[in-house]
């Protein structure tokens, strides 16, 4: 066996017996050209060159980059994501982070991003009015001086990060602005591949010369959700991977039923055998989809969660069996439909739905899922 696991329905009718499960408009294709983390900032602060050092900006609603009007100390807005989700061997396609400017006191000004080489802290700190000039550091706050306050002292003031520019953008007047190119798409590549750890980015003005270029931006504690920071990332699955996605609970048998797949997921091997087990000795089936439920969480359905949709493509299922031994089994046929759907390259969802009457409730449950990556 091959695991690795960090709407409404209509009724499905074969052999007499009715099963409650999902369906979709079939549309053309069937290939999913890659899977998207769409993800908000897991921590942000603003560092600020004052006269101590020390101010920070924590649990603030806005972070900031650029330079004061009066004497230029820089502002420096410290960012991190969590792309945790994203699985080992992936290759990413692209990234583009998104931060929404609130204020500004300039005109078009360069801001740069550069990928942080250190670890930093996002403490109890809040500071009040507009923020502009920070508040004392609590602790663990990231300040000018320290990357956790007050014990951990950056190696060079202002944050340790790398001189290369990972992305630069000119902004302007109140909008929301994007960064992306190869830079920022090589960091994140690094950060799932272990090369490098995730410590985030630096905003900073890309010279910080002058005065009076400082931009304020919504912060991840900002009431308005939607302009909270944001980063995209496009990524490419490798041929072959088989990876677990959201979760399922315990059936009448007192366990939760996990699927499985064996047998190379190529295209050209003819077949896919898959396994739900442990389950109910009743009727199921094995369907397919190109989309993931609520971002791969899934939504309640029955007595356990949808996990799969048709995204962009479509939704199959397999022959109805009934299961043996609590064993759910199914064989995706490549040389008939619907597995003649599956081509080299793509990617598609599979989940188990099975009956369960002696569990009460709906009398029917679901697997945890698949996502299989194919093979030529």
């Amino acid at each position: 066996m091959i695991r690795n696991h960090p709407t409404a329905g209509f009724q499905f009718l074969n052999r007499g017996v009715a099963l409650v499960g999902v369906v979709a408009a079939a549309l053309p294709g069937g290939i999913a050209s890659g899977d998207v983390l769409d993800g908000i900032a897991d921590r942000d602060n603003t560092i600020y060159a004052d006269d101590s050092g020390d101010n920070s900006n924590g649990q603030g609603d806005f972070v900031f980059a650029g330079t004061q009007a009066s004497q230029g100390f820089a502002r420096r807005a410290l960012v991190r994501f969590d792309v945790s989700a994203i699985p080992a061997g992936a290759t990413v396609n692209s990234a583009a982070v998104s931060l929404r400017l609130s204020h500004t006191i300039a005109g078009p000004e360069l801001i740069a991003m550069h990928r942080l080489a250190a670890d930093w802290g996002e403490g109890a700190s809040d500071a009040p009015g507009q923020e502009g000039g920070g508040t004392p550091a609590a602790p663990g706050d990231a300040t000018w001086n320290s990357a956790f306050h007050p014990a951990t002292p950056w190696l060079a003031l202002g944050g340790d990060f790398e001189i290369a520019i990972s992305a630069v953008t000119p902004v302007d007047d109140i909008a929301t602005y994007t960064w992306t190119g190869a830079g920022l798409a090589a960091d994140v590549q690094a950060w799932i591949d272990g090369a490098a750890p995730n410590h985030g980015w630096v905003f900073k003005h890309a010279d910080e010369l002058s005065n009076a270029t400082a931009k304020r931006f919504q912060s991840r504690q900002n009431p308005q959700a939607a302009q909270r920071p944001r980063l995209v990332v496009d990524y490419t699955l490798p041929c072959g991977n088989i990876a677990g996605f959201c979760s399922s609970s315990p059936n009448s048998t007192g366990q939760a039923a996990l699927l499985a797949a064996s047998g190379p997921p190529s295209v050209s091997g003819g077949s896919l055998d898959f396994v739900a087990s442990p389950v109910p000795n009743q009727p199921g089936i094995v369907y397919f989809g190109g989309g993931q439920v609520n971002g791969g969480a899934g939504t309640p359905f029955g007595n356990g969660l949808r996990c799969v949709n048709a995204g962009a493509t479509s939704v199959h299922r397999l022959p109805v069996s009934v299961a043996v031994g609590n064993q759910l089994s199914a064989t995706l046929d490549f040389s008939v439909q619907p597995g003649a759907n599956v081509l080299a390259g793509s990617v598609w969802y599979f989940q188990a739905w099975y009956r369960d009457p002696a569990a009460g409730g709906s009398g029917f449950d679901l697997s945890d899922a698949l996502t299989v990556t194919f093979c030529p």
